[in-house]
């Protein structure tokens, strides 16, 4: 199976049970393929506008200033848009705050959704000492909807990802064709 589609976890009726983190690994390719012990999840959020911002913002901030961040989304209130293919749209992060050893991915979030006809996708990127990588086109749809890319290597050179270099990366997005 290439994607897993849903996962569920069934508790006991009138039980509450909560998780902390989850992750999934599997026994194929050189990573995530063992238990990896106690992990921590850090959310990083934008504070920059990156090498690269091609959308038009909405209202007429820094464009980071519109990517809605934590738990909810304003919907148009605040946003980036472009319906030009291969415009690109890069953000400067917050640091890891949390003293950590490995980084065993970093996963790339946007809540996005598409105004025109037909089919559109969409390019998540990571980027790292101006090396991009990208996650091929994925599928929008007319309701914002989130979408999600992993990158368990840096792109620089696709070793493990060190604390300093997801602190001096750039993530964001790019139009499909």
């Amino acid at each position: 199976v290439a994607d897993i589609g849903r996962i569920r976890l069934y508790g006991i009726t009138g039980v509450d049970i909560r998780y902390d983190d989850l992750y999934v690994g599997d026994t194929t390719g050189t990573d995530m393929t063992d238990q990896q012990g106690d992990c921590h999840i850090e959310m990083l959020t934008p504070n920059a506008n990156g090498t690269t911002n091609n959308f038009t913002a909405s209202p007429a901030v820094s464009n980071y200033l519109n990517v809605d961040d934590g738990a909810s989304s304003d919907g148009d209130t605040s946003y980036n848009h472009s319906s030009t293919a291969t415009n690109k749209e890069l953000y400067g992060f917050s640091n890891i705050t949390n003293t950590i050893t490995d980084v065993f991915a970093v996963q790339v979030k946007a809540n996005l959704r598409k105004e025109d006809a037909g089919f559109r996708s969409v390019n998540l990127i990571a980027r790292s000492s101006g090396t991009e990588s990208d996650t091929g086109q994925l599928g929008m749809s007319t309701y914002y909807s989130w979408i999600r890319g992993f990158y368990e290597n840096d792109p620089n050179g696709g070793g493990n990802w060190s604390e300093s270099a997801v602190n001096a990366a750039e993530f964001g997005l790019e139009i499909g064709t």
